[in-house]
């Protein structure tokens, strides 16, 4: 029997913070890999000011950027609506899934900290950048910490 998820917070926490990255994906990494992001609607003029005030790297979009995001759109995006599922459901077979989906949401993000350090388009505010893409980087390792114990989510 699977316990309700008002039983579990932190698995409540996992998939709201999951949900949220599914609409960031749908939305910021898409205008982002089909160059939507030098547009003139609302999202992209967000995305203009967030690129021009903090983080230049991600308005300049170099390849390995831009590869970075096609990833995050063809399957980061929908697995990470999976995990939302099989959270808010209690689907013990999402484990195996979401470990491996979050060693590479954690390696993606590690290198995107990593051109930002060394690249040639650091950001102008590390702290706004870490408060944007940090959550990538953690909830990750708190999915992976919650499952690798090979307890269910029941």
């Amino acid at each position: 029997m699977t316990v309700p998820l008002r039983q579990r917070p932190l698995d409540a926490v996992l998939a709201a913070t999951y949900a949220g990255f599914v609409c960031s994906t749908f939305t910021v990494d898409v205008w982002a890999v089909t160059g939507w992001i030098h547009g003139d609607d609302p999202l992209a003029r967000a995305l203009a000011l967030y690129t021009g005030s903090f983080d230049p790297l991600f308005g300049v979009m170099p390849f390995y950027v831009w590869a970075v995001m096609l990833v995050s759109v063809l399957f980061f995006g929908p697995m990470d609506l999976a995990i939302v599922y099989a959270l808010i459901r209690g689907r013990a077979w999402i484990r195996t899934p979401a470990l491996f989906v979050s060693g590479m949401q954690f390696c993606c993000m590690v290198c995107y900290f990593v051109f930002q350090a060394m690249g040639p388009h650091p950001p102008r505010s590390w702290p706004v950048v870490i408060a944007a893409n940090g959550p990538y980087l953690l909830a990750p390792v708190v999915l992976s910490a919650r499952l690798w114990k090979g307890r269910g989510l029941s």
